[in-house]
């Protein structure tokens, strides 16, 4: 049979009542015995439950008070709906969402994937747009340095594109 866990407030009684918590990749476990749990205002069937976690786990960081200023979201609105409510907000919030899509992507910076059907080289493609783009732009501004790293990126990739690597 399995340990019996002892209530971690009187630790005296057996834990019946066992409270998980996960905040920033952190979890914290709270086990309670029934008579510490009705003192804390936890009973079975209890609404207390979110203030009960707050004042048992601590209070969860404070999330960013910004709002947008095209559509006027939040970002709590944002995290009740899960979706945004105009294009502004991703710049608006970036530094709230980049944590939030590091956890779900495993990465901090979105490298695309070509979509089914499409021929693999029809990503390189839109990389070379996007090249051509920036060197046009690190032209115009005499970024001279900058300028000459991507053309020599454009020529790579072009190569890759014959085959020739």
């Amino acid at each position: 049979m399995g340990t019996i866990m002892i209530c971690q407030v009187c630790e005296s009684r057996p834990a019946t009542i066992h409270i998980t918590e996960i905040v920033n990749d952190q979890k914290k476990v709270l086990d309670l015995c029934e008579e510490c749990a009705q003192e804390k205002g936890l009973a079975h069937g209890s609404a207390n439950f979110p203030s009960l976690l707050k004042d048992l786990v601590g209070e969860r960081p404070p999330v960013s008070a910004k709002k947008c200023p095209e559509c006027g979201i939040t970002f709590d609105e944002f995290r009740a709906k899960g979706r945004f409510g105009c294009p502004k907000d991703y710049e608006v919030f970036a530094e709230d969402l980049a944590p939030l899509l590091e956890k779900i992507h495993n990465a901090k910076q979105h490298v695309g994937r070509v979509p089914a059907g499409r021929a693999p080289d029809a990503g390189r493609d839109e990389r070379l747009r996007r090249l051509r783009r920036d060197l046009a732009r690190a032209v115009a501004e005499e970024q001279y340095e900058e300028a000459a790293r991507i053309r020599d990126e454009i020529r790579q990739t072009e190569e890759a594109l014959r085959g020739v690597v």
